[in-house]
């Protein structure tokens, strides 16, 4: 994160004072970037549908291979969810009894 804050950050009045869009956009991060430290879930159809409608996101409701190095996430460990394209969706904790994934914010 201190990279982000170092060679792109920008103050919001600094973005309010700009008129070009692209330039603004330029300065902008992705989530999905700043979160690449994260575990993947790479989320398909049925697993989305759960996720963007907060319904319980169970281990066994998560195909194999849909987590990237599944084998390195721990309980209580935070993962992040990608639609097909890429797209922040969620993120999500690894709940630590093995139980649901705990949300701790979606996007839409």
């Amino acid at each position: 994160l201190d990279e982000f804050k170092q060679k792109r950050g920008a103050l919001l009045d600094t973005l309010r004072g700009m008129t070009d869009a692209a330039a603004q956009t330029a300065l902008l991060v992705p989530m999905v970037t700043i979160l690449r430290h994260l575990p993947t879930l790479r989320a398909d159809d049925a697993v989305l549908e759960r996720v963007v409608h907060g319904k319980t996101l169970a281990p066994d409701h998560v195909p194999e291979g849909l987590i990237e190095n599944a084998e390195n996430v721990s309980p209580g460990d935070y993962l992040k969810v990608v639609d097909s394209q890429g797209r922040l969706r969620a993120v999500l904790q690894r709940a630590t009894d093995g139980g649901p994934y705990n949300y701790c914010c979606v996007f839409n």
